[in-house]
């Protein structure tokens, strides 16, 4: 990580806002005074996310591994006959519970985390300490969530029309480069693409636990996306194996004028109500078959410009 300070903004600025707002508030609707408030606190913080999707899924991790952790550590601070094989025994049962029941490493590490404290720093007073603290996460939980869903929310939707957004920029850039007659796609260039299709699939993970989302619809339009990126990179491969004999050509000139082409439309805001005239638009001019590397060229572009279509550009 490179040292550096740049002002918060947009979504950035967003999260910030929530966090605070979320921490007061689990803060003080807490019962048992500051020693117990401050796991309200902290659990609306921690469950404020980047989109609702996202803060459902923490939600459901923090619940799971608070009650698994904290439910566990209660016998075995009493049953083993030394801490250390108690910390052990637990934590290990702890992280089998969470993995077995499918609800992932997040709730083990939360839950791993509540039954060592409740076996090392709270095991006279254990049934107390569970109870005041689940209630109060509980409680900073559903703080959490309406502050996520009711404060400055950011809908599944929002998030991936940012990110379809990014994943087009990269894409337009990744276009406008093989459109120079010498010029190839910097490692930059194409890692952004690469980075915009993870950003993808983790939108559409989050996206798809929101409650009242619409996620049939958010997964054709990020599959459409995805088929522009892998398009894109195909022409990439394809363009890396012509030799610059083959690129003075007038098919490989056609084909970069058509990549410039492409990524004007990347760039440009979609149309609405074309999806269905585009599933039935006759194939781009210059459509290729074959296994050489400038047929392979056009069909990666041709690829493009059937994504694109789909998705209004």
């Amino acid at each position: 990580m490179k040292p550096g300070w740049s002002w918060p903004r947009g979504p950035a600025l967003v999260y910030c806002v929530k966090a605070c707002i979320a921490a007061f508030l689990g803060y003080m609707l807490s019962f048992g005074g500051t020693f117990y408030a401050v796991y309200g606190a902290f659990s609306a913080a921690l469950v404020v996310g980047t989109s609702r999707g996202e803060d459902v899924g923490s939600a459901r991790n923090r619940v799971w591994g608070t009650l698994v952790g904290m439910l566990v550590g209660l016998p075995a601070a009493d049953l083993a006959p030394h801490p250390g094989i108690a910390v052990a025994i637990g934590i290990g049962l702890t992280a089998y519970i969470c993995m077995a029941a499918g609800w992932g490493q997040a709730a083990a590490r939360i839950g791993a985390s509540l039954c060592a404290v409740t076996i090392l720093a709270h095991s006279e007073d254990a049934i107390e300490y569970t109870t005041m603290r689940i209630v109060d996460t509980l409680i900073g939980i559903g703080v959490g969530l309406a502050v996520s869903y009711f404060l400055l929310p950011v809908r599944g939707r929002d998030a991936m029309a940012s990110t379809v957004r990014n994943a087009l920029a990269a894409v337009a850039g990744v276009l406008t480069a093989l459109a120079r007659p010498e010029g190839e796609p910097t490692r930059a260039e194409l890692g952004a693409v690469f980075d915009s299709m993870v950003a993808l699939q983790k939108t559409l993970a989050d996206a798809k636990k929101e409650i009242g989302g619409e996620p049939e619809a958010l997964r054709r339009q990020a599959r459409d996306v995805a088929l522009v990126c892998v398009g894109t990179l195909s022409a990439v491969l394809a363009r890396a194996e012509l030799d610059p004999g083959a690129m003075r050509l007038d098919a490989a000139a056609a084909l970069r004028e058509q990549a410039a082409r492409l990524a004007l439309r990347a760039r440009a805001q979609p149309t609405q109500g074309t999806e269905d005239a585009a599933r039935t638009a006759p194939a781009p001019n210059g459509s290729a078959t074959g296994e050489t590397p400038l047929h392979a060229f056009a069909l990666g572009l041709r690829k493009v410009d059937d994504a694109l279509r789909a998705l209004g550009h």
